[in-house]
């Protein structure tokens, strides 16, 4: 993923990129903000978002006082559409939300054998929110780099069987972005949950997998701001 990002970034530049002024270009925005009514406090976007995420799961079945705990690796999946929205102060810098919804999978592993096996998978729907500052460092004729902080929120629900499982996220996000022509936009997004909790409801019995920190996720997004 981080490849082809980095190949999508390379030839965007090459395509587009001119060399500028910068001072030059800050004084021909400052006066097309004043100038220009075509310019946009606020526009909206739509997008897709592509997000993956592992962790380690410490297991022991609640159904059995003297099991002993079983070390799982924990992988999530998720295809999620976006709706959201963009607040400029001006040319470089802008406040931004966004609402998700999507598709996700969640699959447990345990090492076995010298290898992963896969023992359980689990799909569901995967809703969140996240809201964040974006900083345009670079702006060319028709390219912009951005870098974003930001926070989000995820809840996730899956069901199979018997089994209903509900995860919740809350998460510092950074990433770095490419636009092209003030539209199309390309980020890719790295997070950290510092709060990730994991409850499993299985007929009678509930048990709920602490927070832990080991939690990475990575993601692509791409928008197209109107």
């Amino acid at each position: 993923m981080l490849r082809v990002f980095c190949v999508l970034l390379a030839l965007c530049i090459v395509c587009y990129g001119e060399p500028f002024n910068p001072q030059e270009i800050d004084d021909q925005q400052q006066i097309s903000m004043n100038s220009n009514p075509s310019f946009q406090r606020h526009s909206f976007a739509l997008g897709v978002s592509f997000i993956s995420g592992n962790r380690v799961i410490f297991y022991q079945d609640p159904a059995v006082s003297d099991a002993a705990s079983r070390k799982l690796h924990g992988f999530d999946g998720n295809v999620l559409g976006i709706f959201g929205g963009i607040y400029r102060f001006n040319y470089r810098h802008a406040l931004r939300y966004n609402f998700k919804l999507g598709f996700s999978r969640l699959s447990f592993y345990e090492y076995a054998n010298k290898a992963y096996e896969e023992i359980e998978f689990f799909n569901g729907l995967k809703y969140g929110i996240d809201v964040g500052y974006e900083w345009i460092f670079y702006r060319g004729k028709n390219v912009f780099l951005n870098t974003l902080v930001g926070i989000e929120y995820g809840f996730s629900y899956y069901k199979k069987d018997i089994t209903n499982v509900f995860m919740q996220e809350i998460a510092p996000q950074l990433g770095f972005g490419i636009g092209v022509q003030n539209h199309h936009q390309i980020e890719f997004v790295l997070s950290m949950p510092f709060f990730s909790r994991l409850k499993f409801d299985i007929q009678s019995f509930t048990f709920v997998v602490p927070r832990r920190f080991e939690h990475i996720r990575f993601g692509l997004n791409y928008f197209y701001r109107f």
